[in-house]
């Protein structure tokens, strides 16, 4: 059997969304990782400074485990970057509800 087919036959099975999960999830890794550099930091320092041990960051940084938007959101204030960004004008509508 050809080894081209059985990877198209098992990308063809994988869902959009899941497509989609996963190059987003990459993209935020990408983007802490460029953080990171810039700073001159490494995963343990933002470990560190987030409070949380160096096998979670690496859990993290890999796609293992989740991120919520609240560990996204420390994760901005400890590094003072963006990690995601949302327009001006969707921040703006949001502060005015409630």
């Amino acid at each position: 059997m050809n080894n081209s087919n059985v990877y198209d036959r098992i990308r063809a099975r994988i869902k959009p969304a899941t497509c989609r999960y996963v190059r987003k999830n990459m993209a935020i890794a990408m983007r802490i990782a460029d953080i990171l550099t810039s700073k001159g930091w490494t995963q343990k320092d933002l470990a560190d400074a987030m409070g949380e041990s160096e096998l979670v960051m690496e859990q993290w940084l890999v796609g293992m485990r989740d991120l919520s938007l609240k560990d996204i959101a420390l994760m901005e204030s400890v590094l003072e970057a963006e990690i995601l960004t949302v327009s001006k004008d969707t921040l703006k509508d949001a502060s005015d509800v409630g």
